[in-house]
Formats: C-alpha cells, sequence, structure tokens
C-alpha cells in the first residue's frame, strides 16, 4: 500500500463518525422535506441539504420538483438549487416545465436553465464543455454524476471566467467564440468502479481536447484505492478526492 492509499484509509476510517453524524441529519431533513406540513419550514431543509451536493440529494429535489401537487415556490427552489448543483440530468425536466403554464414557476425554472445553460460571455475566458461522462463497474452511475456535479462545483468556485458547457445544451459556434475572444475546451470524463478481495479502486480518465476542433491537448487517468468496500460513502470520498487530483491537471490549460 502506498502513501495516498495510506492517506485514503486514514481520511475514511477518520471520517466514520463524522458521516454517521451527518446521516442521520440527512434523515431527518429528508423527513421534514417529505412530511412536514408548513412549506416554509420544508425549504429551509431543501436549502440546508443543498450542501451535500451528491446524486441522491439531487434525486430528492427532482422529486420535489417533477410533482404537480407540491407548492409553486418549494419547485422553483429545487430547480434552483439542481441548476447550481449542476445536475445535467435534470435539465430535460427543467426545460420541459421551463414551459409551464404556472407563470411563476416558469419564470423560475427558465433563471435556472440560465445557470445551468449560461449563455452569456461578459467577463469569460474559456469555455469548457463536458461532452462525454461514462462510467462502469457498481455505482458507476452514481459516481459519474458526483464527478461531473463536484468538477463544476470547484471550476465554478476557483475560476468565474470559465463558462461551463454540456451536451444537453445549445452550445456555441465557433464563430461566436472566436468573436468573444473565448478559448474553447473539450473534456471527456471516464469513471471505473472496481471490486476485489482487495477493497475498493476507483479511477478516472480525463481527456482534454480544444472545442470546437476537438484536438487532444491531453489525457491523464488518476487511481486511487481502499480496503473498504464499495458503498456509497466510501465511493463519494475517492470520486471527490480524484476531482481534486484532476483539477491540478486542467488548470494548466486555463492560465
Amino acid at each position: 500500500m502506498n502513501r495516498l492509499e495510506w492517506i485514503l484509509l486514514l481520511v475514511l476510517c477518520w471520517g466514520g463518525v463524522v458521516s454517521e453524524v451527518e446521516a442521520s441529519y440527512v434523515q431527518d431533513m429528508v423527513k421534514v422535506i417529505r412530511t412536514h406540513k408548513d412549506y416554509k419550514v420544508r425549504m429551509t431543509a431543501l436549502v440546508a441539504l443543498s450542501k451535500y451536493s451528491n446524486p441522491k440529494i439531487a434525486n430528492l429535489f427532482l422529486d420535489v420538483l417533477r410533482d404537480r401537487r407540491e407548492n409553486t415556490v418549494l419547485r422553483g427552489m429545487a430547480a434552483r438549487l439542481l441548476a447550481q448543483m449542476r445536475v445535467l440530468y435534470a435539465i430535460p425536466v427543467l426545460r420541459k416545465l421551463s414551459r409551464s403554464r404556472n407563470r411563476g414557476l416558469r419564470a423560475v425554472i427558465q433563471k435556472a436553465m440560465r445557470v445551468i445553460c449560461p449563455r452569456s460571455t461578459r467577463g469569460k475566458r474559456f469555455y469548457v464543455n463536458f461532452d462525454r461522462a461514462e462510467g462502469t463497474g457498481p455505482f458507476h452511475a452514481y459516481a459519474k454524476n458526483l464527478a461531473v456535479m463536484e468538477f463544476a462545483r470547484i471550476m465554478a468556485k476557483k475560476r468565474p471566467d470559465v463558462i461551463l458547457g454540456w451536451p444537453q445544451c445549445r452550445n456555441p459556434s465557433r464563430r461566436m467564440l472566436r468573436r468573444k475572444r473565448v478559448k474553447g475546451f473539450y473534456i471527456h470524463i471516464k469513471v471505473k468502479i472496481v471490486k476485489n478481495a482487495a477493497g475498493t479502486m476507483s479511477s478516472i480518465n480525463l481527456l482534454y481536447a480544444t472545442f470546437p476542433k476537438n484536438a487532444i491537448k491531453g489525457m491523464t487517468t488518476l487511481v486511487a484505492r481502499t480496503p473498504s468496500k464499495p458503498v456509497l460513502p466510501v465511493i463519494a470520498f475517492l470520486t471527490k478526492s480524484l476531482v481534486q487530483g484532476l483539477m491540478s491537471f486542467v488548470e494548466p490549460f486555463l492560465p
């Protein structure tokens, strides 16, 4: 076991108690969202859960958004939070509801669409399109979605001069990028989760290319292992750790 694996194991062991406390807190908030009668209390619980940016929370927000019997204000808040979390598989639902007959809900969701599918290039220097995200192995869908959400969260926080785009959104043309003096790049991500006798291995392959010419600029693979079983907290920790490492590979292309 190398040094990185020892560090991952140590943090996982140390984080076990914390994760149990947080899991109990999350379960309480989920119960409030599903059962409490006051929509304001439920909205507070929604906002509180949004800091746990992961696909399980995102699926709960999607359930709130899809429920036509739900309070309109609460559905609008769920839409805003899904956009802020960059939940890509929520885009088809948001796009459909952006044509809702409910004027208030329609206005909020249209604003959410402009967050997750930005069009403005003001103050931006780079355009990064997540052209493809794939996954294999147990929990691969969870790990793939989490990797994209975490990458987008870090990028939005550290690089406000970057526009993030997705295949589900309308992509800018080469002419528009050239006119706005914005450099474009593609990102392809493939997440792999492997369970064996030694524990759990998580790897992320990343390919970086120019947009729209698709000329490859670089590629890398990061791997992390732990003797723990492939349960969601372990997969989440490994995936987020690898995404942090990938940022050091991507940042040199965005000087």
